[in-house]
């Protein structure tokens, strides 16, 4: 598996693979507004989990706050989920955050998804907070201390 990143706006067709990996793992597509809701981002990393020609996964986030990342939206295609692609992605991302001077990391992961929040407390998060997200589901707010 190989990783890569974009840093700055992304394309047409580049949005268009994340689109398909986010359907495959959200089940449903992404809103119309997910390429102009990224580029709107702050200081938006994009990174993606390769195998051979193909993007099988994705982690995308971007600068919350002064010295604070917050990790937005991750997925992997179901036929590559259980092979460490998400735990891959996490620890890189975490990796370029603490090299470009990010003291935290925040994220948010849906109380029905249970196997993200395990792998994000597994991977150094604590809870801080609790809030009903979309369509009114439990949210879990996590931070992460980073070292420098």
């Amino acid at each position: 598996m190989k990783i890569t990143e974009i840093e700055s706006s992304i394309t047409e067709d580049q949005a268009t693979q994340l689109k398909v990996i986010f359907a495959d793992a959200f089940g449903t597509p992404p809103s119309e507004s997910f390429l102009e809701r990224l580029n709107e981002k702050k200081d938006l990393s994009i990174l993606m989990a390769h195998s051979g020609d193909e993007i099988i996964g994705f982690k995308i986030g971007y600068t919350r706050f002064k010295g604070i990342f917050f990790s937005w939206l991750g997925a992997v295609l179901t036929e590559h989920r259980r092979q460490g692609v998400a735990r891959e992605l996490i620890r890189h991302q975490h990796k370029l955050c603490s090299m470009r001077g990010y003291k935290e990391l925040q994220t948010e992961s849906s109380g029905t998804k249970e196997g993200m929040l395990i792998l994000n407390l597994k991977e150094g998060f604590e809870v801080y907070g609790f809030h009903l997200g979309h369509e009114d589901s439990p949210t879990v707010q996590l931070r992460k201390r980073l070292e420098q």
